[in-house]
């Protein structure tokens, strides 16, 4: 009767030994493995490895032979390399000992089980050694595939050789919570990922990490729970990171999606910088995750030229009364590569609780694109939450920050603020202001920046003053100028006091309505790169006696 696919018949009328080979319905016994793989040559068959084994040689299966391992037997490789270029069948359990080499062939297996290393989910035993074998052995299989259960070990690195790998790599478990890799020892990294030539370039494409928990020491040792350094396209989803001093550290990698996922509990959730390289973070984008009680910061991106927040719930992060602390930071080494840089918090973002700072970007990135759409940043303890130290333009839209110590500190060149409410604005350091219905508790400015100054009419025997106000918009100023009249006793009158921030660049002129002795006509008004208006009674010089200076009017300049 020919053998059977699966676990052979123990009435195949044998003596049974470790290793056979099936072919044709014959059923031959070998010695050792390398005889197994010598013996077959290029035929199509079935190796079966029923019994323990040791390795007294390298073997190598060709891609005509499947290798199947059955009844719970374990090949001891110790010294010695097995290459597996044909499918590969085992159950999910230790087959594999010793520490030797196993390598798998592209297309073997769907995926290297750790399991099969003698890797254990038990909370207890050290699985250092089998995971970093089997994240060897998965060298161009692709992927790395654990089952339930928690899985202790110090660290395990995965070095990306070549180029961008067109098929690329995967960690797997079985679910958030239901694969979990725990810490043990004092480990600088849980879980690495690099290129054998981290400080020359990137490697690998299609890198993801998903449906697991990584899992620290919070307040143990410094760990990273994952380490990215030198690769490119990175997914990390439905992955918890939680209790590590840092929860991803993103060491010059190219572009770094996390999306689905949780952090918690770090001393920095995500944090981004510079290996020794010139090779920046193109991107890196969050989506959809939650982000809470990391000590320093949720977020902390320096070197990176595009940092996005989408739709993710970001709680309780910083220290309290630690101004050095917050939501999130994004450094001005940003822009370093090439001058310019992109942070954006887009699709419901939720900031609440959170210490220190809420949102903050360092001074000196004079090219920084900043904008927030429908989000929220509420009850930021410090009331600091959101502070721009420096950016080309800012755009807010749809956002709240309505609680009374909330505070947005704006520094750029332009601000588009429109549909928000927030508790106090302060905008002394925006050059061109534009602001569309947005509410402070303070005022309502429905179309434009608003204040006033206390202008003093000069060439008077006394020295009268009125409050002119003012609205900016862009680059447009309007003055509302009162009436403000005195005794002449010169052919002159100008208005001063006027804030530097509403100077023009270049003398400005528009005309309204002056009064020169009693009457009233249509008059200059100059306004010099100094702040200072100066009047004219109609073109001609004023009156030194009787009643002189401005009557109500309107006057508009570019700044």
């Amino acid at each position: 009767t020919p053998a059977s696919r699966g676990d052979l018949p123990v009435d195949a009328g044998v003596s049974w030994s470790a290793i056979y080979s099936i072919f044709d319905g014959v059923l031959t016994a070998h010695a050792t493995m390398a005889a197994a793989a010598t013996n077959i040559g290029s035929d199509r068959c079935t190796v079966v490895v029923r019994d323990d084994t040791t390795m007294a040689a390298s073997a190598t299966f060709p891609s005509t032979a499947v290798l199947e391992v059955q009844n719970n037997a374990r090949i001891t490789t110790t010294g010695y390399t097995l290459t597996v270029n044909g499918r590969f069948v085992a159950p999910r359990s230790q087959c594999f000992a010793g520490a030797g080499t196993v390598t798998f062939g592209s297309g073997t297996v769907a995926a290297v089980l750790p399991e099969w290393f003698g890797a254990i989910g038990d909370d207890s035993t050290d699985n250092t050694t089998a995971i970093q074998a089997a994240a060897n052995a998965a060298g161009i299989v692709g992927v790395l595939d654990f089952g339930p259960g928690t899985f202790r070990l110090s660290t395990v690195t995965k070095t990306m050789t070549g180029g961008r790998l067109t098929q690329g790599f995967a960690l797997r478990g079985a679910g958030r919570n239901v694969t979990t890799l725990k810490q043990t020892g004092s480990p600088t990294e849980l879980v690495k990922f690099t290129s054998s030539s981290p400080t020359t370039g990137h490697a690998s494409a299609q890198l993801v990490i998903e449906r697991m928990t990584l899992q620290g020491i919070t307040g143990g040792p410094t760990a990273y729970g994952l380490t990215l350094e030198s690769v490119a396209d990175v997914v990390v989803r439905h992955v918890t990171i939680e209790g590590f001093t840092r929860g991803i550290n993103v060491s010059s990698a190219l572009v770094v999606a996390v999306e689905l996922s949780q952090i918690s509990n770090c001393t920095n959730g995500v944090y981004s910088r510079l290996n020794g390289t010139s090779a920046y973070c193109n991107a890196i984008i969050v989506r959809r995750t939650s982000v809470y009680g990391c000590s320093t910061f949720g977020f902390d991106i320096g070197h990176a030229n595009m940092f996005v927040i989408d739709g993710c719930d970001i709680e309780t992060c910083g220290t309290a009364a630690n101004t050095a602390t917050g939501a999130v930071m994004m450094r001005n080494t940003c822009d370093d590569e090439t001058g310019v840089a992109q942070f954006h918090i887009l699709g419901g973002t939720w900031f609440e609780g959170n210490f220190g700072r809420g949102v903050q970007v360092e001074s000196g990135m004079s090219e920084l694109i900043f904008t927030m759409r429908d989000s929220h940043i509420l009850a930021q303890e410090s009331g600091r939450a959101l502070v721009i130290g420096g950016a080309r333009n800012v755009l807010i839209s749809g956002c709240m920050s309505p609680s009374t110590s909330d505070t947005w500190d704006l520094t750029c060149d332009k601000a588009h603020i429109e549909d928000c409410t927030v508790n106090v604005l302060t905008d002394s350091g925006v050059t061109y202001p534009t602001y569309i219905n947005v509410g402070t508790a303070a005022a309502d400015y429905v179309s434009g920046k608003t204040g006033s100054f206390t202008a003093t009419l000069t060439g008077c025997t006394t020295s009268p003053t009125g409050s002119v106000t003012w609205t900016k918009q862009g680059k447009r100023v309007t003055l509302n100028i009162p009436n403000i009249t005195g005794t002449s006793n010169t052919t002159a009158a100008t208005l001063t006091g006027m804030p530097s921030s509403l100077y023009p660049s270049a003398t400005r002129v528009g005309f309204g309505v002056c009064r020169d002795n009693g009457a009233d006509a249509i008059s200059q008004y100059a306004i010099s790169t100094s702040g200072v208006i100066t009047l004219n009674n109609g073109l001609a010089a004023f009156t030194n006696s009787g009643t002189k200076g401005s009557q109500q009017t309107l006057i508009s300049y570019e700044i």
